[in-house]
């Protein structure tokens, strides 16, 4: 802290023109940035407890997450319809919700984005509002909400039960003929509301329950008895200070600062007035945590530093006419507003901007505003504390220990000599103290050099010879005490004390940009095209050469323009790309962008005493952790404005502060500053991305899971630590349960994942900062991707019941085709049985009564063999039966119907009876197993039979038809008939019958003597 204060003291007072010191670095968000901000012209701002940043604008709320705009329309939202006006104030309503404000149509309501609801409330007054009416929206300490209605002259507060604004408010009691405005501050500490009123000042007392003002001031209240203040009072505001600020408008605005009591006045205002070359209206306060008091409204915006702050003392007016890196440029300020980190956002008519506070322990210079006037070449702290600082053109700049500066004792007895030598020890380019005698070498232009002695304050002014003319570009002292000198012509050279010594030689053009003396002793060279040479400090020997020469050791570049040293193993070398020299094995591992680095330029760097490594590089600033092997970079959103600028020197003093200088420019800081002390915050899931449409995350959070159908299984999670001044510092690592077993380190804040199959996942990402610290919980997002029908559990289910009742079906199948099978053997065997086996038993019988009457009786013989002949006919008549029954090609009532037209044609043509047969075609159709036509053909067969051989007709009809899904037989003949009653019932109609019953049919027989006989045969069809 001491030595920046000191040195920004030294560099206001004393350099010979103004420096200029940042403060502050505005950074801004704009429409042209493409991120999805709507309007540049932004009028209110808050952060939810998420983190988020809401803006309100000219199209509505939007939200910030560090990366993009999300813009709540208000298509599908619950309730109300969102505003799409200017929303001119945003507040916190509860945890989850927060207050939209729209003036310009009077409306004022709440809004959740978790369940995307919006609710209007409705502002009710005891009278209607006047032309001009304007709304203010604020909130006391407790936390109660109020609508200050300038023009109408009251207050509203919200009433939750009847979800109104209403007029009951004790801040109404206002006196007689007085209006309040838009103006009213809650005085937590003495519980008095300030209320700005057309008339003066006003005071409720929460105590007395009594509205106090100049007409009534029982506590004599100072400032309600300063005339000075009542008249046409603006603003009133209390700091954490307890400064009472109180500005009017007697004329033009006037600002008062009075102490606590409000009696005294003070001198704060200054820097208020004079200084703005605008129009400009004071309108609205704001302090910082750290204390930090802002002021802004239309073409202004003040801060006013309350720390200990010896240099910007006063109100600083912060406004630039041109867009530059860290100016801000708008017409009027509508809003400030801190986040949780300490990041202050800026509401303007000209974008959106953010700054943080500066650490008094950074510093950002420019030694003045004049281009390229100081270069500073090198910087050392001397035994004593103090500091020396050297410049090309300049001389040396010396200062004591608290950096106060003194004339420097070089040049008050420098001796006569011309013009140009006398530039040459102004023009310094190194500088070094020795240990043993204390005194101090500074190398010059053309080999010239400077040895100042402190305790005589005597110096000699030098031109050796082995300096060939040349310029000393380093000075470094080894631990024999010996100095080493580095020149512009690549000459290295040692000198004792007493003598001269020429090391190395490299020649013209190999410029010796570094000399470092390790904790071994060795030298270590940097430089100019000729690599990295490491030099025995005792034997003068070249112990270690490092080029680009392929192999172990092999640089980057063979130019080298500082080095460092970690360890006893470790050298840091930049030849634009960092180089890790291991000199124990020779081995070098070279370090690019494509390693992290930020850039393959790299210019300075400097170990601090935590064992980082800070680097210059053409992109500013960063910090290079060997542990972790980790770059982080630091720029303006962390204070460091001018990395890139300060590449020509480096430094670190005895109270560890790192210090970097170029042209006209100093760059300051403390490196435990950077370090973090708590860990990340939690990661927010800042986006889910389906397909190509974003949905609300909100609302999707609130669910046990985010159930997805089976195609939509591309989708894309983002996320983020909501710390929008760190974010980029953080290392994020994710997994998804059901898909990784490992963490995975993020490269950027979002995930894509494709083709996912069907199942149960849960992602988790969580956060770790540079110093290893892990983000207290891990966030995560359950997922559910639902399979396709035909892998569901009802589905499969379902496949697998109707597989066993197939497999069921198909063994009933051919089980039952092994029981028709069966029963076919059975009837064939029962067939053969009956018909043949009596059959045969019968020629049996008839063959030995044959053969017995043989000789005896040869009529009995002759009856015999007919017989045997006419049983051996219908024996082969029923095998024929059998065998056409069960034949394959036989398996149709066409087959079935020719037959027995073969049949009824064979038997009657015999017997000279007219036949007279009909099948229709439906019957060719008919579906009957082959059981059924076997018993269907028999019945038909046993019926033609009948009338051949008993009826004694001429004349025969058979007709098979289909009538109503029945089979229909009919066999009718015109002989001599019989009495049905009279039937003796034969195994002949037996047989007819029991096959009818096995085919389900009716069986009619009708007869009368001379009539003739019908069978009618009906059959049902399936």
């Amino acid at each position: 802290m001491r030595v920046i204060v000191s040195f920004v003291f030294f560099i206001v007072a004393v350099l010979p023109v103004s420096a200029q010191r940042f403060s502050y670095a505005f950074n801004r968000i704009s429409t042209d940035d493409g991120i999805g901000l709507q309007s540049n012209v932004l009028f209110s701002i808050y952060q939810d407890k998420k983190g988020y940043i809401w803006v309100g604008g000219s199209n509505g709320v939007q939200r910030f997450d560090g990366a993009k705009f999300v813009t709540f329309s208000p298509d599908g939202t619950k309730g109300d319809p969102l505003p799409t006006v200017t929303v001119n104030q945003i507040l916190p309503a509860d945890s989850n919700s927060m207050w939209l404000a729209a003036y310009s149509v009077k409306e004022v309501g709440i809004f959740n984005p978790a369940t995307y609801s919006y609710r209007k409330v409705p502002v009710k007054t005891s009278a209607p509002l006047p032309p001009r009416s304007e709304f203010k929206m604020w909130q006391d300490a407790y936390g109660d909400t109020y609508i200050s209605i300038h023009q109408y002259g009251k207050i509203v507060k919200y009433d939750k039960a009847a979800n109104a604004f209403t007029e009951n408010t004790a801040l109404n009691k206002l006196p007689k003929n007085w209006k309040s405005t838009a103006n009213t501050f809650h005085d937590k500490l003495k519980k008095q509301y300030w209320l700005v009123c057309d008339s003066g000042l006003a005071v409720y007392d929460e105590a007395s329950k009594q509205m106090w003002s100049k007409h009534y001031n029982p506590a004599n209240l100072a400032l309600l008895n300063n005339e000075k203040v009542q008249s046409n009072v603006s603003e009133f505001y209390i700091d954490q200070q307890r400064r009472h600020w109180v500005f009017n408008w007697p004329i033009g605005q006037q600002f008062h600062c009075f102490d606590a009591s409000g009696k005294y006045p003070l001198n704060d205002t200054a820097g208020l007035t004079g200084v703005n070359t605008s129009y400009a209206e004071l309108r609205s306060f704001y302090q910082t945590k750290d204390s930090i008091l802002w002021i802004y409204g239309l073409g202004n915006l003040y801060s006013l530093d309350n720390r200990n702050n010896t240099i910007n003392k006063g109100f600083q007016l912060h406004r630039t006419q041109y867009l530059d890196n860290y100016g801000i440029r708008y017409g009027s300020v509508n809003q400030l507003f801190e986040d949780m980190d300490g990041v202050l956002w800026i509401a303007t008519d000209q974008g959106l901007y953010y700054t943080s506070t500066f650490s008094t322990d950074i510093a950002n210079i420019y030694l003045s505003n004049l281009p390229g006037y100081y270069s500073v070449t090198d910087l050392i702290e001397l035994k004593n504390g103090d500091y020396w600082l050297s410049t090309w053109g300049k001389g040396i700049i010396t200062l004591d220990k608290s950096f106060k500066p003194y004339p420097s004792p070089l040049y008050k007895n420098m001796p006569s000599m011309d013009e140009r030598k006398a530039n040459d020890y102004r023009l310094t380019w190194s500088m070094c103290q020795q240990k043993t005698t204390g005194k101090i070498f500074i190398g010059c232009q053309g080999g010239h050099l400077m040895i100042h002695d402190p305790l005589t304050g005597k110096t000699l002014y030098q031109r050796p010879e082995i300096f060939e003319d040349r310029t000393i570009r380093y000075i470094a002292e080894d631990q024999q005490k010996k100095l080493w000198f580095g020149t512009q012509a690549g000459r290295i050279i040692k000198y004792d004390g007493t003598d001269y010594k020429l090391v190395l030689d490299l020649g013209r053009g190999a410029i010796i940009y570094k000399i470092l003396i390790d904790k071994q002793g060795w030298a270590w060279i940097a430089t100019q095209d000729k690599g990295v040479y490491a030099i025995n400090t005792i034997t003068d020997k070249v112990e270690q050469h490092y080029t680009t020469e392929e192999g172990d050791g092999q640089l980057f570049a063979n130019t080298c323009y500082d080095l460092e040293q970690l360890n006893d193993s470790i050298i840091y070398a930049s030849t634009e790309a960092l180089n890790i020299i291991n000199k124990r094995t020779g081995k070098v591992q070279q370090i690019t962008w494509r390693e992290g680095l930020p850039s393959n330029s790299i210019k300075r760097l400097r170990l601090d005493r935590n064992g980082y490594l800070w680097i210059i590089t053409h992109k500013g600033l960063s910090r290079y952790d060997h542990k972790r092997k980790r770059f982080t970079s630091y720029g303006s959103k962390d204070g460091i404005l001018m990395g890139e600028l300060t590449d020509k020197a480096d430094f670190i003093c005895s109270e560890g502060y790192v210090m970097f200088a170029g042209v006209n420019s100093l760059l300051f800081f403390k490196p435990d500053v950077f370090r973090r002390s708590s860990p990340p915050p939690d990661v927010t899931l800042t986006d889910f991305l389906l397909g190509n449409e974003y949905q609300l995350l909100d609302s999707l959070q609130r669910l046990p899971e985010i159930r997805l159908m089976p195609d939509q299984n591309n989708f894309t999670i983002s996320f983020a630590c909501l710390d929008f001044k760190n974010r980029d510092k953080f290392i994020y690592y994710y997994k998804m349960d059901g898909l990784h077993t490992d963490w995975i380190r993020a490269d950027r804040l979002s995930v894509p994942f494709t083709e996912m199959a069907p199942g149960h996942y849960t992602f988790k990402v969580k956060a770790e900062s540079l110093d290893g610290m892990v983000s207290k919980n891990i966030s995560s997002l359950n997922l559910f991707i639902k399979p396709p029908f035909w892998r569901t559990k009802w589905f499969i289910s379902t496949l697998l019941l109707i597989v066993a009742m197939i497999a069921y079906s198909m063994h009933r199948l051919r089980l039952n085709r092994l029981i028709a099978v069966e029963k076919i053997r059975n009837r064939v065997a029962r067939d053969l049985h009956d018909d043949m086996g009596s059959t045969l038993s019968t020629i049996n019988i008839l063959s030995s009564m044959a053969k017995a009457k043989l000789n005896s009786d040869a009529m009995k013989t002759g009856e015999y063999i007919n017989k045997i002949s006419d049983n051996s006919q219908r024996m082969m008549e029923a095998m024929d039966d059998i065998v056409w029954a069960i034949k394959p090609a036989n398996d149709t009532m066409q087959k079935v119907v020719a037959r027995m037209r073969e049949f009824a044609t064979n038997v009657f043509e015999a017997k000279e009876i007219d036949l007279e047969f009909k099948a229709s075609e439906e019957v060719n159709e008919a579906k009957i197993d082959m059981e059924g036509r076997r018993d269907f053909f028999l019945i038909f067969k046993e019926a033609v039979n009948n009338a051949a051989k008993y009826s004694k007709c001429s004349k025969a009809i058979v007709h098979v038809f289909v009538e109503n899904r029945k089979l229909i037989l009919l066999v009718k003949d015109n002989g001599v008939g019989f009495d049905v009653k009279d039937a003796d019932g034969g195994n002949g109609l037996g047989n007819m019958q029991k096959r009818t019953d096995a085919l389900h049919g009716k069986l009619q027989l009708t007869s009368k003597e001379g009539e003739g006989t019908e069978v009618r045969l009906t059959v049902p069809l399936n």
